[in-house]
């Protein structure tokens, strides 16, 4: 499995990062997809991917991924543990 997410959007033959305000006329959204990852008390390779790309779209550090509901499902990036 993968997992898409959008980084554009093609109006007309124009690329843009910002979604545009009026989307009732021929928008296209363009994107980017990863490995997913099916183990789910981990941060795996297909997770860190994912991670690595959101960091870099949004341009700030992820620190804590939460793996599930519960408090104790929160990782902090970088450690083995859940916290």
């Amino acid at each position: 499995d993968e997992v898409k997410f959008c980084t554009h959007y093609r109006i007309q033959g124009r690329t843009t990062e910002r979604m545009p305000y009026d989307i009732s006329g021929d928008v296209e959204p363009v994107y980017e997809s990863v490995p997913g990852w099916k183990d789910s008390s981990s941060i795996d390779a297909g997770l860190a991917t994912f991670v690595d790309h959101v960091e870099r779209a949004v341009g700030v550090p992820v620190s804590m991924v939460s793996l599930g509901p519960g408090r104790e499902q929160m990782v902090l990036r970088g450690m083995a543990t859940a916290h």
